[in-house]
């Protein structure tokens, strides 16, 4: 999807795939790893952390492992893995059937009230996100 948009990296908070609050993704493709790596960071972004020569010269992963900079966030990983098999398992296309009326509702009920809505209102690109 990203593709469509010429967007270089895909960054989502875990929260939307069901997993706990702190976790996050990030998407680099292949293909631009070069050009979008992070130049520093901690220890959990380098090759050669471990390394005989590692306070010589610091190796910097590419890509998207670029961007994992301190302690990895274990249980945050976890989570993001048991979301995304929930979701894989139940189906998007069922979620998304069950969540869609809610949505509707949900816009019917703030349309009552004195607020601006920026979310899409086309069918086609509402979410499960209301803003």
């Amino acid at each position: 999807m990203w593709q469509e948009y010429l967007c270089p990296t895909t960054v989502d908070e875990a929260l939307r795939i069901l997993a706990s609050h702190g976790g996050g993704l990030v998407g680099v493709p292949a293909a631009r790893q070069a050009e979008l790596t992070v130049p520093a960071g901690g220890w959990f972004n380098l090759q050669n952390a471990f390394d005989a020569d590692r306070f010589e010269r610091a190796v910097v992963k590419p890509g998207a492992a670029s961007f994992g900079v301190g302690m990895p966030n274990y249980p945050a990983a976890y989570a993001v893995r048991a979301g995304l098999d929930y979701i894989q398992s139940v189906g998007v296309d069922q979620i998304n059937a069950y969540a869609r009326p809610l949505v509707q509702a949900c816009i019917e009920g703030l349309h009552r009230l004195p607020v601006e809505l920026i979310t899409p209102m086309e069918d086609e690109h509402l979410a499960g996100i209301v803003a």
